[in-house]
């Protein structure tokens, strides 16, 4: 019997959360999460000056 696959998802760790918030210029907690589940989570792996 095969096993199943496991999906895995990336964790968000408070500090990557604000960095996403104040990159796309997000206001609120409920445009991020509204942001999330139009566009996936992805490993996101950006620089922001100042941060």
């Amino acid at each position: 019997m095969e096993k199943a696959k496991e999906k895995r998802y990336p964790h968000y760790d408070d500090e990557t959360l604000e960095k996403m918030k104040r990159y796309y210029k997000i206001d609120n907690q409920d445009e991020l999460l509204r942001f999330i589940k139009t566009h996936g989570l992805k490993n996101y792996d950006f620089e922001l000056e100042n941060s």
